[in-house]
């Protein structure tokens, strides 16, 4: 009788040996591990899908420009260009400025406010008279965003700035729009307010 249970052993050993790494396995898959797209502050889910409301018409009069899969409207008075890589659209005139970029698909971050608060801290140290205005989550088409609102000086320049931060199909993307701060803000962020509404991931 103890020969039949020492035979048994290993079969048991090895069952649980199966288990166990079956169920790491599963844990390690989980939305929720390392900041998941599926993942926000809270553990609250959230779909990192297209949203629930669809961008806006394009004004009339805007100029759209298509890149890497999205699409961007803005003033005819914004040119187009680049900015260490990125597109950028500025208006010589006034100095608004709009710069778009993109992470990889799954590189999007759940958590936009833990990640404006990170990069606010790494600019603020690199940049003359920063000044923090606001991070904060926003309501952005039911997607997970944040924006981070702030001032700074930058080649003698004083300028004022919004970056919007948001997730659609696990690809992140940021909108990062400024201004002189001799500029009319509240019209500047029309400007933003319009060219977010119509922008399409």
């Amino acid at each position: 009788m103890r020969q039949e249970e020492r035979s048994r052993t290993p079969l048991v050993l090895g069952g649980l040996f199966l288990a166990l790494v079956i169920g790491l396995a599963l844990l390690l898959s989980s939305p929720f591990q390392g900041g998941g797209l599926g993942a926000l502050p809270g553990g609250t889910e959230q779909d990192s899908g297209a949203g629930t409301e669809q961008a806006a018409e394009v004004p009339d009069g805007w100029v759209t420009h298509d890149s890497d899969g999205w699409t961007v409207a803005v003033p005819p008075s914004y040119s187009p260009g680049s900015f260490n890589g990125a597109p950028q659209y500025k208006d010589q005139a006034t100095g608004r400025t709009l710069r778009v970029s993109t992470t990889a698909a799954g590189g999007g971050r759940a958590d936009a406010v833990k990640d404006r608060r990170n990069q606010a801290a790494a600019f603020a140290r690199s940049h003359e008279n920063y000044r923090e205005i606001a991070i904060g989550e926003v309501d952005f088409r039911g997607l997970a965003a944040a924006d981070w609102e702030f001032t700074y000086t930058d080649g003698g320049a004083s300028l004022h700035a919004l970056s919007r931060v948001f997730v659609v199909d696990g690809r992140g993307y940021s909108l990062f729009f400024q201004t002189r701060s001799t500029d009319d803000w509240d019209d500047a962020r029309d400007d933003f307010d319009t060219i977010a509404a119509a922008f399409q991931p």
